[in-house]
């Protein structure tokens, strides 16, 4: 039997459920969820949930109310569903249990969110739990098959946000436009300030003119000490 925790997120109202052992929500997750635009959207997806944190978060942070959390892993799933009652988010978060390859929605989405595994298990580390690797690997979930589905089931205009390693940025802005994407904004994320760019997180919009935003970079810290300004962004200005 899986074991869990419950855990708050950038309030003690937002409860999530994840894995004792294994793949556990990190930075990432807030920092995405905080870079989408609030906007009106009647569909939202968020591809790959794991425990539903972004899915969550789009709610509690813009108010949106018609969001699917699609997760295939069989346990990351029971921690989605156990997440969505936590928080009575029945009538507002669908939980979704599919391969996204075999996915095909009644729909079309205004936004598309996922925090997909950035790297082949050849690349990296490879660890004992296979969930684990799937989260952290892409062989399962990689970013073309997110961008050949955006290009299937993202309306016009509709925008598709994405957080990936910053190194592979050019992976992404060499392929979206293959698939009608074009990069609209761009933020990087920084653990230090004198530290290279650790994360990057693009918003794409689906058959948009070319023109790019690259926004002020996150600095998590200054020169080893507490950034104030990251403070701000990733508590202060996330009270529920």
């Amino acid at each position: 039997m899986l074991e869990t925790t419950i855990d708050t997120i950038l309030s003690k109202e937002i409860k999530v459920c994840q894995p004792k052992n294994g793949f556990r929500f990190s930075l990432d997750s807030v920092l995405l969820a905080r870079f989408v635009s609030k906007k009106k959207a009647k569909y939202i997806i968020d591809i790959g949930s794991g425990s539903g944190v972004i899915a969550l978060l789009l709610h509690k942070l813009y108010n949106f109310t018609n969001i699917d959390a699609l997760e295939y892993q069989e346990s990351m799933y029971h921690c989605l569903n156990e997440t969505i009652k936590l928080n009575s988010c029945e009538n507002i978060i669908q939980p979704i249990n599919i391969d996204l390859k075999q996915y095909k929605p009644k729909n079309k989405y205004n936004i598309m969110v996922s925090n997909p595994p950035y790297r082949k298990s050849s690349s990296g580390r490879v660890c004992n739990a296979h969930e684990e690797n799937i989260a952290r690997f892409d062989d399962e979930l990689g970013i073309i098959d997110i961008f050949k589905f955006a290009k299937s089931y993202l309306e016009n205009l509709g925008s598709l946000y994405i957080s990936y390693d910053a190194d592979l940025t050019e992976e992404l802005l060499g392929n979206s436009r293959k698939y009608n994407l074009e990069p609209k904004r761009l933020r990087f994320f920084h653990p230090d300030i004198n530290k290279p760019a650790r994360l990057v997180f693009i918003e794409f919009k689906k058959a948009s003119s070319v023109e790019m935003i690259v926004e002020p970079p996150i600095f998590q810290k200054i020169n080893g000490q507490k950034n104030d300004k990251f403070d701000i962004l990733f508590t202060e200005e996330a009270k529920i």
